[in-house]
């Protein structure tokens, strides 16, 4: 299909009408006077405008985006050496990996602000992920793990972290 084809199927295929602030979110917020001149030389092939309404003075993901406040709360307490505390975190990412990794476990040492990165195929592998964490960095430091701050299930993570003899901390509601 010839790419002339294509942009006009693109320009049709809206039910919102074709204007200037459809095409500023469509170019990923570009600015409106890049937008306009983009318009007006004719820049882009099958760019047009089936409205002439202004723009929304307001855009609200550029404010959003300049926006300088933290998600939450900055914590009163930091740890005074290594692995007294450690942040962690299960992510999943969108594709399995050939091995079928389809989560990461990360753990970040609120001291050092030392990351580390573990894949795992199910969350319910987070555990043994979290013990082989545990054995490297308390053989790494020579000291013994405190307190682990997490997202992961409180009911089960704290019960088997106590098992372990180390403290759970519920982490700040985002």
């Amino acid at each position: 299909m010839p790419g002339w084809l294509l942009a006009e199927y693109a320009s049709a295929a809206t039910t919102f009408p074709l204007d200037i602030d459809l095409w500023h979110r469509r170019l990923a917020y570009h600015h409106l006077a890049g937008v306009r001149t983009l318009l007006d030389k004719k820049l882009v092939t099958e760019m047009h405008l089936d409205s002439k309404s202004a723009p929304d003075p307001i855009c609200k993901p550029r404010l959003a985006g300049k926006m300088h406040s933290n998600p939450f709360p900055l914590s009163q307490w930091h740890a005074t050496r290594p692995v007294e505390l450690v942040h962690s975190d299960v992510h999943q990412v969108p594709y399995a990996s050939f091995s079928g990794f389809r989560y990461w476990v990360t753990f970040i040492d609120n001291y050092s602000i030392h990351r580390f990165v573990l894949p795992i195929k199910a969350k319910s592998d987070f555990f043994e992920a979290f013990k082989q964490f545990k054995a490297y960095a308390e053989n790494q430091s020579n000291l013994k793990s405190g307190t682990c701050r997490t997202h992961v299930n409180p009911n089960v993570l704290a019960a088997l972290l106590s098992i372990m003899g180390l403290k759970y901390i519920m982490p700040s509601p985002i």
